[in-house]
């Protein structure tokens, strides 16, 4: 559904051990860093990027925007809350069920420069189909590119919020 997203920083070295932190909770480490970019995810598929705008004009956080990044188990959106307030994030919704759908249990924080984030695991017990039952192993749990079925994609349509704060900022080397 979307090839990356980029959030933009204006303190890029508080980012990358704010990011490091968070990202590593949910199985994910620096895929590459440059000088002013950093990102995660799969070195052929969907990735986060964290950087300064190519602009070179203020970072600053999309009112209405946030990435939520897939958990494999209530543990992972746990600790991915524990680290980012051990990191400079602020909370923004402590790890709970929320009401989108039986068994999404997710955690909203602010990462140090305000950009909202989530962590969130779409499954109880059984989990939804095409998702493991909690505490399953399974690849990559965020920005996930397994191909989805068609009752899956519109169950997805309003859990999934996914967007760029720097939405007019290509990746590193695509310019």
């Amino acid at each position: 559904m979307y090839s990356h997203i980029t959030l933009g920083t204006e303190d890029f070295d508080r980012a990358a051990r704010f990011y490091d932190a968070v990202m590593a909770t949910l199985g994910h480490k620096q895929l590459f860093r440059f000088e002013s970019a950093i990102a995660y995810g799969e070195p052929a598929g969907p990735k986060l990027f964290i950087l300064k705008p190519f602009d070179g004009g203020q970072a600053m956080p999309g009112n209405g925007v946030h990435a939520a990044f897939i958990a494999a188990s209530r543990d992972e959106v746990d600790a991915f809350h524990a680290a980012a307030l051990a990191h400079g994030g602020r909370d923004n919704g402590a790890p709970g069920e929320r009401p989108y759908h039986p068994g999404y249990y997710a955690a909203f924080l602010l990462d140090p420069e305000g950009n909202k984030v989530e962590a969130v695991f779409h499954g109880g017990a059984d989990g939804p189909p095409g998702r493991p039952a909690s505490g399953e192993a399974h690849g990559p749990r965020a920005l996930s590119s397994r191909p989805a079925s068609r009752d899956q994609r519109a169950r997805r349509r309003g859990t999934i919020r996914l967007a760029s704060v720097a939405a007019n900022s290509p990746p590193p080397g695509t310019r």
